[in-house]
């Protein structure tokens, strides 16, 4: 008869086997005499990023931005009343990311993706100088977004016994964006457009 029961033995193994892979070490205190320790593999950490980069784009796809509206007043000149609407993430795609332990917590990033955005759009300009004129125009735009990498930092915390996860830093960059404009007169101003 075995000291070891057999499910202590094949917990025995598994743990041989967690010291000798590549694992993080992340440890947490409370201000009582109780913590946390738990050891993470190189296994584990991929997995949790696949797991937070699919459920990002989930959650991110089919998003409904807020409009934009900006007015401006040019002395002798007019106004300008410019919106954007109904602005909607269509597509998100991502063709790499990659995660790493840092001091601070765990940095995850997302290189290569691209993103296409739709939209409705409208401007109105008038003047007041001789007479009264009044130019406006009105369409959709889709936009795409290229060569974006997005970098976060996910610090852990322990919060009154929970664990919580924290974005303590977040940079965006981008290679290209395109605006493809659809409306009456678009042929006289997307040149203008990036």
């Amino acid at each position: 008869m075995s000291f070891f029961p057999r499910s202590t033995g094949a917990l025995l193994i598994l743990l041989c086997i967690s010291l000798f892979s590549n694992p993080a070490t992340c440890q947490l205190q409370s201000a009582n005499t109780g913590f946390i320790s738990a050891v993470i593999s190189e296994k584990g950490l991929v997995f949790v990023k696949d797991f937070l980069v699919e459920q990002a784009i989930r959650s991110l796809t089919s998003l409904r931005l807020p409009d934009i509206e900006k007015s401006v007043k040019i002395p002798l000149i007019g106004g300008v009343h410019l919106a954007a609407s109904n602005i909607i993430l269509d597509n998100i795609d991502v063709s790499s990311s990659t995660i790493q332990p840092s001091d601070t917590g765990i940095q995850i990033v997302a290189s290569g993706a691209n993103a296409n955005l739709s939209l409705k759009w409208n401007y109105t300009y008038s003047t007041w100088f001789l007479i009264p004129v009044e130019v406006s125009d009105n369409g959709s735009a889709f936009v795409q977004v290229e060569g974006l990498e997005v970098r976060l930092t996910i610090r852990v915390d322990n919060q009154n016994g929970n664990l919580a996860l924290n974005v303590t830093q977040c940079v965006c960059h981008m290679e290209d964006i395109k605006i493809i404009l659809d409306g009456t007169a678009t042929w006289l101003y997307q040149g203008y457009i990036i």
